[in-house]
């Protein structure tokens, strides 16, 4: 089950990854974008017209590669997905045959679609999520690190914080949905 469940790195993945980073880049000049308009504002120039263009092109851009960065992602936590709901079907079909013979067929149907089911859609959502941030992070590593060496660490610090804290916050949403 594990060899199947290993991430195969593909060309597909890499493009994803390639993507969210490229729109994670893009997002990262808005801000200067803005406040140079802002300041174009303030200093009463009317020339804003080209800023206007490029930070329009920047938002639209960094839209376009995070949705394409969504769309390849989904799709193969789509495809990791079926591979766990059939080997969860394979363990249960394992099982002795005496568990199938102690209870009722239609309560063994409905506890084997619920697990399933369950199990699928918290991988599909987290696993998403986990590949979305990754190419974030490694995108934001890379500008912090040209920028500031001392905010990389404290951002690298804060950032293993909010990743036990997410991790604490997934373990409580995993047994409230195996309780459901």
């Amino acid at each position: 089950m594990i060899n199947k469940l290993i991430l195969k790195i593909n060309k597909k993945i890499i493009f994803g990854f390639m993507s969210g980073m490229i729109s994670s880049a893009l997002l990262s000049f808005i801000p200067l974008i803005y406040s140079e308009i802002i300041t174009k504002i303030l200093n009463n120039d009317n020339n804003i017209n080209n800023l206007i263009i490029n930070y329009l092109l920047f938002v639209i851009s960094s839209n376009f590669f995070a949705g394409i960065r969504g769309l390849i992602f989904t799709l193969y936590m789509e495809e990791l997905k079926h591979i766990i709901k059939d080997e969860i079907m394979k363990t249960y079909n394992k099982k002795n045959l005496l568990y199938f013979h102690k209870n009722n067929h239609q309560n063994i149907a409905n506890i084997l679609n619920n697990d399933a089911k369950c199990i699928t859609e918290l991988f599909y959502t987290n696993g998403n999520i986990f590949l979305r941030d990754l190419s974030q992070f490694i995108i934001t590593s890379l500008i912090l690190i040209n920028k500031s060496f001392i905010f990389y660490n404290i951002t690298f610090i804060l950032s293993l914080i909010h990743l036990y804290l997410e991790y604490k916050y997934n373990k409580i949403f995993f047994d409230f949905m195996i309780d459901k």
